[in-house]
């Protein structure tokens, strides 16, 4: 992040249209992080009851409407389920023209396309597209970011740096199969994780030893991919020893298809049809 980024994002007035899962999350993760001061911060949500939760924690404004959120807003992040993004974005695009600014509208709907986010908001707006995954929550995400321009792209960096690791994409298309690995798979990896759990009570162990254990484990071992950069078999080759209790399971996972059940998992996500 550059000084200039950082300098804008420490007075920015941001909008948060959308506090589900996803949209609640960035909120508590950019807040907790110090990327953007809560009192800048102005969120709206129809349900009410997910608003006041993140005043009450974060100490953010609720605005009455979506047009009152985005007035004078610097960045507006868009959160809310696909097929409601060009009824909320129309209903807002006269308020953000007649405020003379041009706002960075960043986007996290899967699926709604810039072009499609451009019809919807019209001229006068510099708009970015994210993908981000649940881990935001804890700092630990990971982002796709796409834009037109590249000082565009630039700012949703580093928006989202501040809650995990960016990439940045240049050819729209592989937002689908981002999202059916990177935003889709902490859903995929809870599972994991809740099942090797359950395989440590099924032997024995007490639920939340297990639980414990798993959730360090993957953690772990996710870690050393990261950080010494080595290749999944690797590892795997690293733990397996020939004829030992790693391997014994190694060929339990293949003979009951955990391979080819996730890539599977990974192209249904991908390829699922987008709610309008």
């Amino acid at each position: 992040m550059t000084v200039e980024e950082r300098q804008f994002l420490a007075h920015a007035k941001l909008a948060v249209i959308g506090c589900g899962n996803m949209g609640g999350a960035l909120v508590r993760g950019l807040c907790s992080k110090g990327a953007i001061r809560s009192s800048q911060v102005r969120i709206y949500d129809p349900d009410s009851g997910k608003t006041v939760e993140l005043c009450k924690q974060l100490g953010v404004v609720a605005a009455q409407d979506a047009a009152s959120a985005v007035g004078g807003a610097d960045i507006i992040l868009v959160a809310v389920k696909p097929k409601f993004v060009a009824e909320v974005l129309g209903g807002v695009s006269n308020v953000i023209a007649s405020t003379g600014i041009s706002p960075f509208v960043m986007s996290v709907a899967g699926g709604v396309t810039l072009a499609e986010l451009r019809r919807a908001l019209g001229d006068g707006c510099r708009i970015i597209r994210a993908m981000p995954n649940l881990p935001v929550l804890a700092g630990a995400g990971m982002t796709a970011v796409y834009a037109e321009s590249p000082e565009d792209r630039h700012m949703g960096k580093a928006l989202f740096e501040a809650v995990g690791k960016v990439i940045m994409v240049e050819n729209e298309a592989e937002f689908a199969p981002i999202t059916g690995l990177s935003g889709c798979g902490p859903g995929f990896v809870s599972v994991i994780i809740e099942a090797l759990a359950d395989g440590g009570v099924r032997m024995g162990l007490a639920r939340e030893r297990a639980t414990q254990l798993a959730v360090q484990t993957v953690l772990g071992t996710a870690l050393v991919m990261a950080e010494m950069k080595i290749h999944p078999a690797e590892l795997k080759d690293m733990v397996a020893s020939p004829g030992g209790f790693t391997i014994a399971g190694l060929q339990v996972l293949e003979n009951r298809g955990l391979r080819g059940a996730l890539i599977s998992a990974v192209e249904a996500s991908t390829q699922k049809p987008v709610e309008r």
